[in-house]
């Protein structure tokens, strides 16, 4: 900030920089119980600021600097202060949740993916306060989501609370916006520093996920990042598949697989062709693995060797290797698959190739 006050560096070239440590130092702040001063969270606040206050000099806008964030310092020079203690751990959980006696009813039918009610807006503001983030903290963060570097924060209204104003901000977000507000806040609960074998940002990630299974959600927080959630078969075939393809040394397939993942989870719109194209490329390169037929397409991997899927399931194989060439490889206006379709293949591919790399032909 004194850099860019003093002329020593410029806006355009700091703003990203600034942000960035802007939330780390606000994050352990507060780990450390400190309030943080800097009000300014863009360099161009900073630069309003001492425009509207005519700090002409130099001299003036470091002496403002240093004022500014002397408190800070001597809290920091005074030695640390009680850490806050992560909120849940394994003991702190309920006897049903403990014990495995919690409901294990089927999940609800996803219902919501490129819309979000606003009764799920609410409650994901409701879960972050339970982490420990009171609306201050979230208004500040809030303010920046959906802005570019160069774009002032979302300005704080004077006589309204911060809570007034975060859900109407959320609110007003499209809503994938919401969802970067998730990611956000789960990158500065990494950075808390806290007493005790918890994590934070490991009880935000459960509590989030188990709201959006029971609004039937179909998102889901996994190590910081929002990603597609499908129906429990999809992802039981999914996510059974990238570990047995690690483990059998498929790092070509198990990456087509992560990108047909990554394809399914873009925003705001999917690429569900995409998903398609990756899923069948993963179940093809397993296939010529499988056959020791390195150049062969996959209908000619069935074809060739019949014993190699299970009749009839051969069929349907080659069935869904037909669908997507009609529908993903050969794309025709007015022919996009549809999502559910597109978590079929995914769904096929992911479950056959898992077989497919247990299996050698002789």
């Amino acid at each position: 900030m004194i850099a860019v006050g003093t002329g020593k560096r410029r806006i355009e070239e700091a703003e990203a920089e600034y942000i960035e440590l802007r939330s780390q130092i606000t994050a352990g702040l507060r780990a450390l119980g400190i309030s943080d001063p800097n009000v300014f969270q863009s360099l161009w606040d900073w630069f309003n600021y001492w425009k509207e206050h005519e700090m002409g000099s130099y001299q003036s806008r470091r002496n403002y600097m240093t004022s500014l964030f002397k408190p800070v310092i001597e809290a920091l020079e005074a030695g640390p202060v009680e850490k806050p203690q992560a909120k849940t751990t394994k003991a702190d959980q309920a006897f049903s949740i403990r014990h495995g006696y919690a409901s294990t009813d089927a999940q609800t039918e996803i219902t919501i993916r490129e819309e979000l009610p606003q009764e799920v807006r609410d409650m994901v503001i409701s879960i972050m306060t339970q982490i420990g983030l009171d609306y201050d903290a979230l208004f500040e963060i809030a303010a920046r989501i959906g802005k570019q570097s160069w774009q002032s924060s979302e300005p704080k209204q004077s006589g309204t609370s911060s809570r007034v104003q975060l859900q109407r901000l959320v609110s007003e977000w499209e809503w994938y916006l919401v969802y970067d507000f998730v990611e956000h806040l789960y990158t500065v609960m990494e950075n808390w520093e806290v007493q005790g074998d918890g994590r934070p940002e490991d009880d935000f990630e459960e509590k989030i996920n188990g709201y959006f299974q029971h609004a039937g959600v179909g998102w889901k927080l996994q190590q910081g990042k929002i990603i597609s959630r499908g129906s429990e078969a999809f992802e039981v075939a999914v996510h059974r598949a990238l570990p047995a393809l690690k483990e059998d040394g498929h790092q070509t397939a198990r990456r087509e697989i992560h990108e047909a993942l990554a394809d399914l989870s873009r925003r705001p719109q999917a690429d569900l062709t995409g998903a398609i194209q990756h899923a069948m490329g993963a179940l093809e390169c397993i296939a010529r693995t499988a056959a020791n037929d390195p150049k062969a397409t996959l209908g000619e991997v069935i074809s060739r060797y019949p014993d190699l899927i299970p009749k009839p399931l051969d069929a349907a194989v080659t069935k869904a290797w037909g669908y997507a060439s009609e529908r993903a490889r050969h794309t025709r206006e007015g022919n996009d698959p549809t999502r559910d379709e597109a978590e079929l293949i995914v769904g096929i591919a992911a479950t056959v190739a898992t077989y497919l790399s247990k299996k050698k032909m002789v």
